[in-house]
C-alpha cells in the first residue's frame, strides 16, 4: 500500500470512528497534534474528558502506526535528570505531579528497525501518571493505542484547560490536514514521475545522436585533408 492509498485509508477509518464510537469515543474526545515539533507525519492524538482529564496517546497517522512497526522498548528517562516513572502525585486534585508543557518529551520509542522517535505531551499541565505497562509490554503502543497502549495522563489547569484544548485539532480539522497531505503527496508522485518521463527522453536522444553517422560534410573535409596531404 503506497502512501496515499495509506493516507486515504487512515481518513476513512477516522470516519468510521466517530459512526461507530468505542467506549472511548463515548466519553473523551479526541483532539490532534499533527507533525509535533514540526516533524512530518508525527501526530499524536489527545483524549479529552469533561472533567479535563487528558489521555495522551499516538495518533495513527503516525509512523509507528502506519508503517505497522514492531516496537521494542518504551524508556520514560527522557534526559540525564528527568524520569517520568519518578512522577508522584497526591491527594484529589493530583498535586505534585511533573509539569509538562505541550513540548515536553513523555518516552522515547525504539523499534526492531532500530528506527527512534520521541513522544510528547502536546498539553500542558500536571502529570498525573504514565502507563508503565508500556515497559513490561511496549507492543500495547501500536496493538491497543487507545486504550491500553495510552501514554500517559495529564490534567491541564482549571483556568487553561478551554485554551489547551482550543489548540488541539478537532477531528474534523485533523482529517483536513490528512487529506491535504495526500494530494500534496499526488502532486510530488507526479512531479517525479514527469522529471524520470524527461530524463528518459533525454537520454533516448543522447543515445540516438551518438549511434548516428558522421555527417557528409564532415567526410568531404576529411576527403580534402587526405588529399593535401598526399
Amino acid at each position: 500500500m503506497d502512501d496515499n492509498t495509506r493516507a486515504a485509508a487512515l481518513v476513512e477509518a477516522e470516519t468510521r470512528t466517530v459512526q461507530h464510537p468505542s467506549v472511548v469515543e463515548r466519553y473523551f474526545t479526541p483532539r490532534y497534534k499533527p507533525d509535533v515539533k514540526k516533524v512530518p507525519g508525527e501526530d499524536q492524538c489527545v483524549l479529552v474528558h469533561s472533567n479535563r482529564i487528558c489521555v495522551v496517546t499516538v495518533a495513527r497517522c503516525h509512523p509507528i502506526l502506519s508503517q505497522h512497526k514492531t516496537v521494542c522498548a518504551v524508556n520514560f528517562q527522557v534526559d540525564k535528570k528527568t524520569n517520568r516513572m519518578d512522577n508522584k502525585v497526591t491527594g484529589k486534585g493530583k498535586k505534585g505531579g511533573q509539569w509538562l508543557t505541550e513540548l515536553s518529551a513523555l518516552c522515547h520509542v525504539t523499534c526492531s528497525d532500530q528506527s527512534t522517535y520521541t513522544l510528547y505531551s502536546c498539553i500542558r499541565g500536571h502529570l498525573v501518571e504514565i502507563n508503565e505497562n508500556l515497559v513490561r509490554t511496549p507492543g500495547l503502543l501500536t496493538q491497543k493505542p487507545d486504550t491500553d497502549g495510552y501514554i500517559a495522563i495529564v490534567l491541564p489547569r482549571l483556568h487553561e484547560f478551554q485554551d489547551q484544548v482550543g489548540r488541539l485539532l478537532t477531528l474534523e480539522q485533523y482529517q483536513h490536514v490528512l487529506k491535504q497531505r495526500q494530494s500534496q503527496q499526488q502532486r510530488l508522485d507526479t512531479q517525479g514521475t514527469n522529471k524520470q518521463q524527461q530524463s528518459e527522453t533525454v537520454v533516448q536522444k543522447s543515445s540516438a545522436a551518438a549511434m548516428r553517422p558522421a555527417d557528409s560534410g564532415s567526410s568531404k573535409c576529411a576527403t580534402a585533408e587526405s588529399q593535401q596531404v598526399g
